[in-house]
Protein backbone atom coordinates (compact mmCIF):
# COMPACT_ATOMS: atom_id res chain seq x y z
CA UNK A 1 0.00 0.00 0.00
CA UNK A 2 0.93 3.36 -0.22
CA UNK A 3 3.06 5.19 2.58
CA UNK A 4 1.68 7.73 5.10
CA UNK A 5 3.79 10.00 7.20
CA UNK A 6 4.22 8.18 11.06
CA UNK A 7 4.92 10.79 13.81
CA UNK A 8 7.72 8.85 15.40
CA UNK A 9 11.57 8.60 17.24
CA UNK A 10 12.70 6.02 14.73
CA UNK A 11 9.38 5.24 11.83
CA UNK A 12 9.08 7.65 8.91
CA UNK A 13 6.61 6.53 7.00
CA UNK A 14 4.76 2.98 6.74
CA UNK A 15 2.06 1.66 4.55
CA UNK A 16 -0.57 -1.39 4.72
CA UNK A 17 -2.03 -3.53 1.93
CA UNK A 18 -5.31 -5.37 3.03
CA UNK A 19 -5.14 -7.88 0.23
CA UNK A 20 -1.51 -9.06 0.78
CA UNK A 21 -1.69 -8.36 4.71
CA UNK A 22 2.01 -6.89 3.80
CA UNK A 23 3.29 -4.10 6.15
CA UNK A 24 5.95 -1.37 4.75
CA UNK A 25 7.84 0.16 7.52
CA UNK A 26 10.29 2.50 6.36
CA UNK A 27 12.84 3.57 9.22
CA UNK A 28 14.22 7.63 9.47
CA UNK A 29 17.91 6.05 8.42
CA UNK A 30 15.55 5.21 4.60
CA UNK A 31 15.80 1.07 5.29
CA UNK A 32 12.41 -0.09 4.18
CA UNK A 33 11.01 -3.63 5.62
CA UNK A 34 8.23 -5.54 4.47
CA UNK A 35 6.31 -7.84 7.12
CA UNK A 36 4.04 -10.27 5.81
CA UNK A 37 0.86 -12.02 7.58
CA UNK A 38 0.54 -8.66 9.01
CA UNK A 39 -3.62 -8.04 10.48
CA UNK A 40 -5.43 -5.27 9.36
CA UNK A 41 -5.82 -5.00 13.67
CA UNK A 42 -1.82 -4.70 13.65
CA UNK A 43 -1.89 -2.28 11.48
CA UNK A 44 -4.05 -0.23 13.03
CA UNK A 45 -3.20 -0.52 16.68
CA UNK A 46 0.49 0.51 14.90
CA UNK A 47 -1.55 3.83 13.36
CA UNK A 48 -2.89 4.37 16.65
CA UNK A 49 0.37 3.98 18.62
CA UNK A 50 1.50 7.24 17.79
CA UNK A 51 4.35 9.03 18.61
CA UNK A 52 5.47 5.06 19.72
CA UNK A 53 4.28 2.92 17.28
CA UNK A 54 7.53 0.98 16.86
CA UNK A 55 8.16 0.75 20.65
CA UNK A 56 4.87 0.07 21.58
CA UNK A 57 3.44 -2.16 18.42
CA UNK A 58 6.09 -2.73 15.78
CA UNK A 59 8.76 -4.33 17.50
CA UNK A 60 7.36 -6.63 19.92
CA UNK A 61 4.57 -7.73 17.36
CA UNK A 62 6.62 -7.68 14.29
CA UNK A 63 9.98 -8.37 14.95
CA UNK A 64 9.12 -10.78 18.02
CA UNK A 65 7.10 -12.57 15.18
CA UNK A 66 3.54 -12.52 17.45
CA UNK A 67 1.46 -11.72 14.40
CA UNK A 68 -2.12 -11.50 14.67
Amino acid sequence: GQLIAIQSDNVRAAGYDADSKVMTVQFDNGALYEYYGVSADLWNSFVAAQPHPWSQVGYPRLVQGVLG
